[in-house]
């Protein structure tokens, strides 16, 4: 008598409904909508709301920069590593100031916030809101 092996079981492929799209992320920021701009969260919104009441207008808002170019090793192409500060304050043409808000570091931003500031030599300042206080406050990365 011959052992054969048992037969593999065949998995029926199903159809995936797409799932809807989530207005939070997994921090639970929800994107905000202000003067027409589409912000990541609504602290980032407050940010900006703050800005504008205080009349402050030399800024920029998600501008990349470059923090590691492309290359390519073995034959395999790496992407390069680009870091969008929610902002960025100019005096006279220069970059003086890069703030991002959020709610909670990663490791992430923790590396990108020095490769960002060995590249560029200014300090990336991490603003976040207090909800108790209703006020920002701000800290080197």
């Amino acid at each position: 008598m011959v052992n054969y092996p048992a037969p593999i079981k065949q998995r029926k492929i199903r159809a995936v409904q797409p799932k809807k799209e989530n207005k939070t992320n997994k921090y639970g920021a929800k994107k905000t909508v202000l003067d027409g701009h589409v912000f990541d969260s609504k602290a980032e919104a407050k940010y900006y709301y703050q800005l504008k009441m205080r009349g402050i207008t030399n800024f920029k808002m998600q501008e990349e920069f470059l923090l590691q170019e492309a290359f390519e090793i073995e034959g395999k192409r790496k992407q390069a590593i680009k870091y969008k500060p929610d902002f960025t304050f100019y005096e006279d043409g220069q970059l003086v100031k890069v703030v991002d808000v959020k709610g909670k570091r990663t490791a992430d931003f923790n590396i990108k916030a020095k490769m960002f500031m060995k590249r560029y030599g200014i300090p990336l300042i991490l603003a976040k809101y207090d909800y108790k206080s209703k006020t920002f406050e701000e800290e080197m990365a």
